[in-house]
């Protein structure tokens, strides 16, 4: 894979690339189109090129557009969805099967749809099972698991059960670990387990 980080996107940034090392700026939307056409994923900004680097590294590629996520804060789960959608993205529509067994598995107020909310009070076991079963569901190309900071749920014992979920399909998954200090451990535990965790959810997608 290949990640640019092109700058000098609108005219004045063209401008000033121009005057320094930049003369080959030249017009954005060539650049752009010559981008998609070559498979090359671009990037907006430096934080975007190392988040991509990372994730390239440790998990494997998407097969497709389609994404499940999984979420015990609903505002968090919307701004994920928000963020999918302008970037091109999609919802992964959740088989029949999928909606029967969260719907086995979970209480009766989840959210009934993907993005998939496990409801403020889920604990680790609560979201092992809603990742297994994206995980088995055909429709779903990649997991991007959030964790809002609630006070008894221990952020680090979700990130072990996550990171022991075998992965047989392959499937691309990310994690968005909101907060600071009481989820630094579980942040720790996902990036050793090689899933790339990022403080907010729009980072993620």
């Amino acid at each position: 894979p290949i990640i640019v980080l092109k700058s000098g996107k609108s005219h004045e940034g063209s401008l000033a690339a121009k005057s320094h090392s930049g003369s080959l700026a030249g017009n954005d939307a060539a650049f752009d189109a010559a981008f998609q056409r070559a498979g090359i994923i671009r990037v907006n900004s430096i934080r975007q090129l190392f988040n991509c680097a990372q994730t390239l590294a440790n998990q494997p590629r998407p097969k497709g557009k389609n994404l499940a996520i999984i979420t015990n804060g609903g505002g968090p789960g919307v701004i994920a969805t928000d963020s999918l959608i302008s970037a091109r993205g999609k919802l992964a529509t959740l088989s029949l099967d999928t909606i029967d067994k969260l719907n086995e598995s979970l209480p009766s107020t989840w959210s009934k749809r993907n993005p998939i909310s496990i409801l403020a009070d889920a604990d680790a076991k609560r979201y092992r099972t809603a990742v297994e079963l994206c995980l088995k569901d055909k429709n779903v190309d990649g997991i991007l698991i959030i964790l809002a900071p609630q006070v008894l749920l221990d952020s680090s014992e979700v990130a072990r059960e996550i990171i022991n979920i075998p992965n047989q399909k392959n499937k691309t998954i990310l994690a968005a670990w909101l907060g600071e200090d009481g989820i630094l451990e579980g942040r720790e535990v996902l990036e050793k387990g090689n899933i790339p965790v990022f403080r907010m959810p729009e980072n993620a997608v």
